[in-house]
């Protein structure tokens, strides 16, 4: 800058000298031409000296530029071969072609002229650089943020990718996320059922054991615990542990079956866990909603709910019936209440309507009809698996209204279309043997009520039917006709069946408890009883499983077509049969018939483009668990699921591998 300034001084002042001396020369020629000899030359000579003096700064200062430009050229280069930041340039075809030292320190392996920088990741490079942004890739343990820039639209263009190591960056907040505290609640499953019948020092006992084990485990996870109300326990945990929990198939749950509450009996619990919330308070409610599921699934495994959804873990014991009655009672109360506040109510079950679905939609519509109420049973017998149930129903019904003189306002069922007729504001929908809406005769139908009421035996499914005013779920009940049998035994005297109506709800028990060797308890037992003192006969009952001659041939078309993979039944055909959708299933119970075979599987087209899967078995594999991991769900003994878009051949190598993933998980 000084010598700019001085340059720029010099010039001035040898223009002003010039000019200053010329007036004088034409002054002095002018007035004394005797001078006029010495005082010219003497002019030029102070002008050439200065035109000298001008050119010899300009030039000085020409090579001070020039040595100052090559000084920061050579420092730039410097600088960016040096600079913190791994860099390279590529070409169009991603190819290497200049690297500075940083890159070569972080990739030695790939820092090569020519070398291709995809090996180091999967980068799109023309993406990054025309959206001005970043990516994530990990090379050799670390982690790094990559960019770049480039003109993108030539195509013998150059790229500038930069490679920023945000390793201890993404540490900390991994670490930050691990070490977020979050909630878990475990509780003894059928506390009062399992320990109402043994000695208080047994009771002590067991306690003693399990509060054992649970501080045992609360040290390994550096949390803290509190118990809660006789069987529940709550713990405070680092996030970090819910993973070892899940890696290690919550152990916790084996070694408290390992706790004897009889000599058949082992303890289990339910545990819920939270891991998604912002606050404590939040992770609590989402612990006691994973709880509820896991409560709801039948009990002896972990919920975890994650911003997805749930994950569970465990699930390997049969869930232990509960005897006590009261919550049946407290139940059927207020489903009372709710019918006695309803105008009409409409009755619906499953799409694809089983004996059970039927039995317990029929033996509820009949006894609310005695209470004076306008019912409406949907049911779509076209597509139903108990068409001559349906048909021994319309009949009775037909009978009843001859019998007794009364006019028939409508059939015993009605189609979808007759019910959206008859709705009103003050309807209520009553839901039986099943809680996804996606499963309802119209899943649309749910939309149009204020107020629904659910009765289901299924393990709860995470997309269960939340808005309910009343929602009653027994995953330890038989079936649905079951429970529909227990609450209206609470109905005043107002729980008179037709000898019809109750072979309908034992139908249905009799299908879910594969004729009484499945999922068989006292209550069951009970029920069945009572339908039985209501003039259902065994042996008609038995007529609604008869099959046709030609059904008959077809199942053990079925069954001959079996092979056995890892102690299961497997059969698939691609053959389109309407009358597979009833085959099938007994098939399944026929193939679970053979010794030393654990699960029985039946996959069979149900449409063009829409293959079903039928699984059963004795409990030693989980097939709802099984199912769930194909999309689909029910019982530990009984399950089912749909797939989309395959064939039954196709979708065989899809169940192999869940029952691979299955028994390597559960080995």
């Amino acid at each position: 800058m000084k010598n700019f300034i001085n340059n720029k001084f010099l010039a001035f002042s040898l223009i002003f000298t010039y000019c200053a001396l010329s007036a004088y020369c034409m002054f002095v020629s002018v007035s004394r031409p005797d001078l006029a000899v010495f005082i010219i030359p003497a002019t030029v000579v102070v002008f050439v000296v200065s035109v000298i003096a001008y050119l010899y700064s300009t030039g000085k200062n020409r090579n001070y530029l020039l040595l100052a430009a090559e000084t920061m050229k050579r420092t730039e280069k410097s600088g960016v071969y040096s600079v913190p930041l791994a860099m390279t340039v590529i070409d169009a075809k991603q190819n290497i072609i200049w690297f500075n030292s940083q890159f070569k320190d972080s990739f030695e392996e790939f820092a090569k002229y020519g070398e291709d920088i995809n090996k180091i990741g999967n980068i799109p490079i023309k993406e990054l650089a025309e959206a001005r942004t970043d990516t994530l890739t990990a090379y050799n343990g670390r982690v790094y943020s990559v960019s770049a820039n480039g003109n993108y639209e030539d195509t013998a263009a150059m790229y500038s990718v930069f490679f920023l190591d945000v390793t201890a960056r993404i540490s900390a907040v991994n670490e930050l996320e691990l070490s977020k505290p979050v909630v878990m609640i475990a509780q003894i499953d059928g506390y009062d059922e399992n320990f109402s019948e043994i000695p208080d020092s047994d009771v002590a006992n067991i306690t003693i054991k399990l509060d054992r084990l649970l501080e045992n485990f609360t040290t390994e996870t550096n949390g803290i615990m509190r118990k809660y109300g006789k069987d529940k326990t709550i713990f405070i945990i680092e996030k970090r542990f819910v993973d070892k929990l899940a890696s290690s198939k919550v152990q916790l749950l084996d070694a408290a079956r390992e706790i004897k509450v009889n000599d058949r009996v082992g303890l289990t619990l339910s545990i819920g866990i939270g891991t998604t919330g912002e606050t404590l308070a939040e992770s609590e409610q989402y612990a006691k909603k994973a709880l509820e599921m896991a409560m709801g699934r039948g009990g002896d495994q972990a919920a975890v709910k994650t911003i997805e959804g749930f994950e569970f873990f465990g699930g390997i014991s049969k869930p232990v019936e509960r005897r006590n009655k009261t919550r049946v009672r407290y139940i059927a109360n207020s489903l009372k209440m709710l019918i006695d506040g309803a105008d009409r109510i409409f009755i619906t079950g499953h799409c694809n309507s089983d004996l059970d679905s039927l039995g317990s939609s029929a033996a509820l519509s009949a006894v609310i009809r005695n209470c004076g109420k306008e019912v409406y049973t949907i049911a779509d017998a076209q597509t139903s698996l108990g068409q001559d149930l349906i048909d021994r129903l319309e009949n009775d019904w037909e009978n009843y209204n001859r019998v007794n003189g009364t006019p028939k306002k409508h059939n015993f069922f009605s189609t979808v279309a007759n019910a959206y007729a008859h709705i009103t504001p003050n309807s209520l929908l009553i839901i039986c043997d099943t809680q996804n809406v996606k499963m309802l005769e119209d899943p649309e139908l749910i939309f149009k009520f204020k107020n629904v009421a659910v009765i289901d035996h299924h393990l709860k499914m995470v997309n269960h039917i939340a808005e309910t005013i009343l929602f009653y779920h027994e995953p330890t009940a038989s079936s649905a006709s079951e429970m529909v049998t227990e609450l209206i035994q609470y109905f005043d005297k107002n729980n008179r069946l037709s000898p019809v109506q109750a072979e309908a709800a034992l139908a249905g028990i009799m299908l879910d408890t594969k004729n009484f060797t499945s999922k068989t308890g006292v209550r069951t037992f009970e029920a069945a009883a009572f339908l039985r003192g209501q003039g259902a006969d065994t042996g008609e009952v038995r007529k609604l499983f008869a099959a046709s001659f030609d059904n008959y041939v077809k199942k053990f078309d079925l069954i001959s077509e079996t092979k056995i993979y890892n102690g299961c039944a497997v059969t698939a055909t691609d053959k389109y049969d309407d009358d597979y959708k009833t085959i099938a299933p007994q098939t399944a119970d026929e193939l679970i018939n053979i010794r030393d075979i654990d699960a029985s599987f039946v996959i069979f087209r149900t449409t063009e483009d829409l293959v079903a899967i039928c699984a059963r078995s004795y409990g030693k594999i989980n097939v709802q668990v099984l199912m769930e991991k194909l999309g689909g769900g029910g019982h530990q003994t009984m399950a089912g699921t749909q797939l989309k878009g395959t064939s039954a051949i196709n979708a065989l190598p899809l169940l192999i591998s869940a029952l691979d993933d299955y028994q390597e998980e559960n080995s």
